[in-house]
């Protein structure tokens, strides 16, 4: 198995991460590439609302997406207050799994999440206020 940080990250093009947000999550509007070290990351619109796709790179399991998603839960169980981006569920499956779906590409099979949007700043410390963004 290759590391998560050896792994070549994934390279769906928008009209495919388009037609996912379409089939997975109801977003059937336009999709922006946010950009991402090892995985894609994009904003994805529609009629249902926005929210951020991640595309995990070959080298991501399935435990660890699970584990972190268990993670965003349970924050939001303590302080449903906190500004973390709550996953959306892609199933009604059992646990943690429902959080996340199995895409096929040429190079394999990689795991897709959505996020909801927040609002916020980009650029670091002392960077002028911009648009919305997402995490």
């Amino acid at each position: 198995m290759t590391s998560v940080l050896e792994a070549t990250p994934p390279s769906f093009g928008a009209d495919d991460v388009a037609r996912i947000a379409a089939e997975l999550f109801g977003l059937d509007g336009p999709v922006t590439d946010l950009g991402s070290e090892r995985d894609q990351t994009f904003l994805a619109e529609g009629k249902a609302g926005s929210g951020v796709i991640k595309i995990s790179n070959l080298g991501e399991q399935a435990a660890t997406l699970d584990l972190e998603a268990e993670a965003i839960l349970h924050i939001l169980r303590i302080d449903p207050e906190l500004p973390v981006a709550r996953p959306r569920a892609v199933s009604e499956g059992p646990g943690a799994a429902a959080y996340r779906a199995a895409v096929e590409s040429p190079d394999g099979v990689h795991f897709v999440r959505l996020f909801e949007r927040l609002e916020g700043q980009s650029g670091g410390r002392g960077a002028p206020s911009s648009r919305a963004t997402s995490s």
